[in-house]
């Protein structure tokens, strides 16, 4: 849950997003506390 209660999920999905750190638990763990940019707020839902 992010801060302006929106939710993110995060996924791998090439050619378009390219996130490989989400294929393996140590990356996603790697990843646990990392600020993110809400996609909802910025397009203003």
């Amino acid at each position: 849950m992010l801060e302006c209660g929106h939710s993110q999920h995060v996924r791998h999905d090439p050619p378009l997003v390219t996130r490989a750190w989400v294929l393996t638990e140590a990356g996603r763990l790697s990843r646990l506390g990392a600020a993110l940019a809400c996609v909802r707020c910025r397009d203003g839902a």
